[in-house]
C-alpha cells in the first residue's frame, strides 16, 4: 500500500463504500474506499500543493474507484489550460 492510500483509507467511510458499490453492479466491493466527495475534494485542494500530486497523475491505472476520483479532482485543480488536457487525455486513456 502507498502512502497516499494509507491517507486514502484513513478517511474510509465503511458505509459509504458499500453503498457506492450497490450503485455500481459487477464491480467488486474491494475496489471502493468509500471516502465521501466533500472529504475528497477538501484533500485534493490540499494535496495539489505537495510535490506527490505530480507523481500520483502519472501513477496510471489506479487500484481504486476513490483513487480515480481523487485524480479527476486534481485535475479540476489544474489552472493551465493546455495542462488539464493533456492529464484529462492521459487520464482517460
Amino acid at each position: 500500500m502507498t502512502s497516499l492510500q494509507e491517507r486514502l483509507f484513513a478517511m474510509q467511510d465503511k458505509q459509504y463504500a458499500a453503498f457506492q458499490a450497490k450503485l455500481t453492479p459487477g464491480v467488486p466491493m474491494e475496489s471502493f474506499i468509500g471516502i465521501r466527495v466533500p472529504v475528497l475534494r477538501k484533500f485534493a485542494k490540499e494535496f495539489t500543493k505537495e510535490a506527490e500530486c505530480k507523481e500520483f497523475l502519472h501513477q496510471l491505472p489506479h487500484q481504486y474507484y476513490d483513487e480515480n476520483m481523487f485524480h479527476g479532482l486534481l485535475i479540476s485543480e489544474v489552472k493551465d489550460y493546455e495542462e488539464c488536457i493533456r492529464l484529462t487525455e492521459k487520464f482517460l486513456q
